[in-house]
């Protein structure tokens, strides 16, 4: 049975019943550092790199995070630069170790998981090694890229072109996101009937990196969505469906005139109980201490609006109708 408790030590995530994940959390760089931290704080105690002690549940599949107290959501590690700042704040959706279609039929609101999605070969570390994993269909001229530079779409005729804007984009320290169609593994949870083949995709990105807050469709149809990180992190805000409005065709969610302009990467306590009060979530998504993948999935017409802090992010996902 799985369960998730924040280490005493470093606050990250582990998931306390499953010894190998335990062993390989203790030996990771981001526990030791704070091991050693907290020996130089004080020297007459001796460190000790142990879990916190966990409850067990009624279900082997149904853990909710929101019962782990102040620890971070997911996990506060970053791939390879340490960890996020301790005591961030969070209001978490339900955590699921396994999924099934018959339970996700049942399922009205988001949740993380650690059965999802997977890139089908290696996960690039670097926009270099993302333009020749990804960007690299030269005599194609359908399904080209997306890519996003400083907030405004760029228009590209080629791949060539997409490589080449990515990486000036990236030479000259833009703030840039990119989308490509990619092959995947979709969860066993995936109805591959009702896939929408344009957003079966990869998405990179660097700090500051979001398109701001919206609910996914194609076709004026909305859509569920899943996303599997990878690497990096993502501040993720979600709120149930809200009423809509239509102009030029295009159906746009009515955002509630209490969501500030901008992405709150640091909320106050007013704006989490907003949040809370509108049956909402707030936290971090990233991968776990040993580098396993998390999967979030957001319903059909959930609001989510999803920011970069990570100096570089892989992300992959799909939508079905």
């Amino acid at each position: 049975m799985s369960q998730l408790s924040p280490c005493d030590v470093c606050g990250t995530l582990v998931d306390t019943a499953n010894e190998k994940r335990l062993k390989q959390h203790l030996r990771s760089k981001p526990h030791k550092v704070a091991a050693k931290k907290s020996q130089q704080q004080d020297k007459q105690s001796e460190a000790v790199e142990q879990p916190l002690e966990h409850t067990e549940s009624d279900s082997d599949d149904d853990c909710p995070l929101s019962n782990l107290g102040a620890g971070c959501p997911v996990s506060v590690e970053l791939h390879d630069s340490g960890t996020l700042p301790q005591g961030r704040p969070h209001l978490l959706p339900p955590f699921f170790p396994k999924m099934t279609a018959k339970r996700l039929r049942e399922q009205t609101t988001p949740f993380i998981t650690y059965d999802g999605g997977w890139l089908c070969g290696e996960v690039p570390t670097t926009v270099e090694e993302a333009c020749e994993l990804y960007l690299c269909n030269d005599g194609q001229k359908m399904n080209l890229p997306n890519i996003d530079v400083n907030g405004c779409r760029i228009q590209v005729p080629s791949w060539r072109s997409a490589r080449e804007s990515l990486l000036q984009a990236h030479a000259e320290g833009d703030v840039f996101w990119a989308t490509s169609i990619v092959d995947l593994q979709h969860p066993r949870w995936f109805d591959k009937k009702k896939e929408v083949a344009a957003f079966t995709q990869v998405i990179i990105g660097n700090a500051g990196a979001g398109i701001g807050i919206h609910f996914d469709h194609y076709k004026h149809k909305k859509v569920a969505t899943y996303v599997t990180i990878h690497m990096g992190v993502k501040h993720v805000l979600l709120l149930p469906p809200t009423t809509e409005h239509t102009e030029d065709g295009t159906v746009s969610p009515a955002i509630p005139d209490w969501v500030p302009k901008e992405f709150p990467v640091h909320p106050s306590p007013e704006l989490l109980a907003l949040v809370k009060e509108h049956k909402g979530y707030y936290f971090d998504l990233a991968p776990l201490a040993d580098g396993e993948p998390l999967t979030l999935y957001m319903p059909k017409g959930w609001l989510h609006w999803i920011l970069c802090p990570a100096d570089w992010s892989v992300v992959c996902g799909g939508s079905m109708f």
